[in-house]
């Protein structure tokens, strides 16, 4: 019996060629052509403040991680906006501050990233003998602790001025507040007066025509007089309601609108009372409001400055590491 005759082998599969990418600088195609032809769009508008506004954050986005950490990334980032975009000369003093420390944290980047080019650039070029490249290493590492040591100890006193500038601010606050509590003290017991003869108006216009209930009765005829409303006014007024609205006179009727008019003008003198204190109450409301605004400012300061010295600390500890690591 004959065996079977193995099957040939199936020709092995080339891949396909890959097609060459396009040069950037060959010539473009017709319909390109055609495109590039045609009337050329107008260019946009820039912003060179916006620009460079943007330059800075971009900058700070790209920071190493060991020179400036996430959590101060992201809080440099947030201000760099309100702070960069406002001129130089129309800046207040925490945007000021808030551009210094934009200033430092950039030349830290900067300084980082020169002498990793440095690092970069020796390991290229083939530092020779191991003993030198360790001194050098050393040498690199004592400088950056030093450094950093010396950015820790500014970084120190700037908080420490922070805080003690925010607790000023917060003692001026808590003044403010006082002014403006005894600027409003008054105003607000004369709307409580309004009030009260608003109501007794009310149970005035109600009496008029319909009996009312003792207790209302014996409030508007307290209200009287609390404000001194003539004493025979109101005992007449007294004994016209008790009285049933048919059964009252013509004296009666006289008694009780010279009641109302005497209301009146009282209501008319604390409403005009009330608003030309206004001016003096929104004075102190606006000056409470400033102090509001730069309490909050000084405290984001603190919080910023105390962000830096977290992170030269790290710094420090860094590079006291890899100094340790050198020897």
């Amino acid at each position: 019996e004959r065996s079977a005759s193995p099957r040939p082998a199936p020709p092995p599969v080339c891949p396909a060629p890959r097609s060459p990418r396009p040069d950037r600088h060959m010539a473009p195609t017709k319909r390109a052509a055609k495109a590039q032809g045609g009337r050329a769009a107008k260019a946009p508008r820039t912003d060179p403040v916006g620009a460079r506004v943007d330059a800075v954050a971009g900058a700070l986005r790209r920071a190493p991680e060991e020179v400036v950490p996430a959590g101060t990334r992201a809080m440099l980032c947030s201000l760099v906006d309100g702070a960069c975009r406002t001129a130089a000369g129309e800046r207040h003093e925490y945007q000021a501050k808030v551009v210094a420390m934009l200033e430092q944290t950039l030349h830290r980047v900067e300084a980082h990233l020169q002498k990793e080019v440095e690092v970069a650039k020796a390991k290229v070029d083939g530092v020779s003998g191991d003993k030198a490249a360790q001194q050098e290493a050393l040498e690199l590492a004592a400088s950056k602790l030093r450094d950093s040591e010396a950015a820790e100890a500014q970084r120190r006193e700037a908080l420490a001025a922070a805080k003690a500038e925010h607790a000023a601010k917060v003692e001026e606050l808590k003044g403010q507040r006082r002014a403006q509590a005894e600027v409003d003290s008054p105003f607000l017991a004369t709307s409580r007066d309004v009030d009260s003869m608003k109501k007794a108006l009310e149970i005035l216009e109600a009496v008029k025509s319909a009996s009312v209930d003792s207790k209302m009765l014996k409030a508007m005829l307290d209200t009287g007089k609390r404000f001194n409303v003539d004493s025979s006014l109101l005992g007449s007024a007294i004994h016209a309601t008790k009285k049933e609205p048919a059964d009252r006179g013509g004296f009666d009727l006289v008694v009780l609108g010279n009641l109302e008019e005497a209301f009146a003008k009282l209501a008319e003198g604390l409403a005009a009372t009330m608003a030309s204190g206004e001016p003096a109450r929104a004075e102190a409301a606006a000056a409470t409001a400033a102090m509001e605004a730069a309490a909050g400012s000084t405290e984001a300061a603190v919080s910023a400055a105390a962000e830096l010295v977290r992170s030269v600390a790290e710094d420090v500890r860094a590079a006291g590491a890899a100094g340790r690591a050198g020897r």
